[in-house]
């Protein structure tokens, strides 16, 4: 259905409205130690539309009002998976980009732990962190070579020339991207051919595997291989690569200021085939959350202990669609000892640590896993906890 609503990117006056929910959890990264108070916290309503000229998709009900980063917003993943994808990032840009050393900016850097760590495997490298949410610690006090700026990006946090930009799992989250691009190619003008690194979750990916709980309200923005690279040269830059990344979840962009039309990447999918496939997704959505559902509910049913594993956006999602009373899964669980002991928000569910499972009635034990990327990991920890467990995907399907 086409609604009058002007693109954010290309300005075409009418975009297709595709997934709806009437309302999801404001915000995923955001936990609360009493439960009350998390299960007060707002919602907003999500319509996901796709401009029919460019490809790009937005939530055109987003309002940005009922967000928060700061100190208490964490997204950090306590894994050594991510360690070792942080640790394959910084070598691939370090080599590309950054081997004569020099400033490596970090925009919207979170806690800081990948500009931390980039710093830490490299020594030659200076590094700038900017974000609202940052939080000093001992490591940032003691590394002289790193410093933070605690705010929201703006063009004079450049002041020099870096050897290299970053800026990872931020734009999804903005409202009006392409002025926050605009932005920062400003601040790099003067800086011609200077590397830009954009990392963002591919919606291709999401449609492809049907993952309903990778649609949530803190991701305003959902981003293709196409509507990526245009959006960056729309806002100035030569966009030279785009991939995938982390086992086809994430886009890895690759860009540098100063325009060059020879130096566009090429066309992989057009806005109307994402259109179709947006749409037949819609439709079987519903269906699929009602599966799920039924599945565990029949766990439950046999006397399976159920188990989610993951509680960032994707087990928080989760929980809201398939378990919105709390009455189906008996834990959820997440290595991230800062949100153990803490409430999601909207439903409630407290958050376990892993050892927490042991505790559990000596019935079969089943672990939904909230992103099969972890498997490995979660199952080892399992097994050093002596837990045998049955585990699924978010589908209910063996893993």
């Amino acid at each position: 259905m086409l609604v009058s609503q002007c693109c954010p990117i290309c300005e075409n006056p009418q975009m297709v409205m595709t997934v709806k929910r009437e309302k999801l959890p404001a915000m995923q990264n955001y936990v609360f130690n009493k439960k009350k108070q998390a299960k007060n916290i707002p919602c907003g309503k999500f319509t996901l539309a796709v401009c029919p000229a460019c490809g790009f998709a937005c939530n055109i009900d987003f309002d940005p009002s009922l967000l928060r980063y700061d100190e208490g917003y964490d997204n950090s993943v306590s894994s050594n998976v991510m360690v070792h994808y942080y640790e394959e990032i910084a070598a691939y840009l370090h080599q590309k980009y950054a081997s004569n050393g020099g400033l490596v900016i970090d925009i919207g850097c979170g806690k800081g732990t990948f500009l931390k760590m980039v710093t830490e495997m490299f020594p030659d490298l200076q590094g700038l962190g900017i974000d609202p949410s940052y939080e000093p610690d001992n490591m940032s006090e003691k590394n002289k070579r790193v410093r933070f700026i605690k705010d929201f990006f703006q063009e004079q946090y450049i002041p020099e020339k870096p050897a290299l930009v970053i800026c990872r799992h931020v734009l999804e989250h903005i409202q009006f991207p392409l002025f926050f691009l605009k932005s920062i190619e400003r601040a790099l003008k003067k800086f011609p051919g200077v590397p830009f690194f954009l990392e963002v979750p591919d919606l291709w990916w999401i449609i492809e595997n049907g993952i309903f709980l990778d649609f949530c309200y803190e991701h305003c923005n959902y981003f293709t291989h196409d509507s990526i690279a245009c959006t960056l040269e729309i806002a100035g830059f030569s966009t030279e690569m785009v991939q995938n990344a982390f086992e086809g979840q994430y886009l890895w962009c690759e860009a540098k200021t100063a325009l060059s039309l020879e130096d566009t990447v090429g066309c992989k999918t057009t806005p109307s085939q994402l259109i179709d496939a947006l749409t037949c997704y819609s439709k079987s959505e519903n269906l699929q959350i009602l599966e799920t559902r039924e599945k565990i509910q029949s766990l439950k049913n046999d006397g399976y202990t159920v188990a989610v594993w993951g509680m960032a956006t994707k087990g928080v999602v989760f929980s809201y669609l398939i378990d919105p009373d709390d009455d189906l899964v008996d834990f959820c669980v997440d290595v991230n000892k800062t949100k153990q002991g803490c409430y999601v928000p909207v439903t409630g569910h407290r958050i376990e640590s892993p050892d927490a499972l042991c505790k559990a009635s000596p019935k079969s034990l089943v672990v939904i896993v909230m992103n099969p990327a972890y498997l490995f990991e979660i199952k080892e920890l399992c097994s050093n906890l002596n837990l045998k467990a049955t585990f699924m995907d978010v589908k209910g399907e063996i893993l």
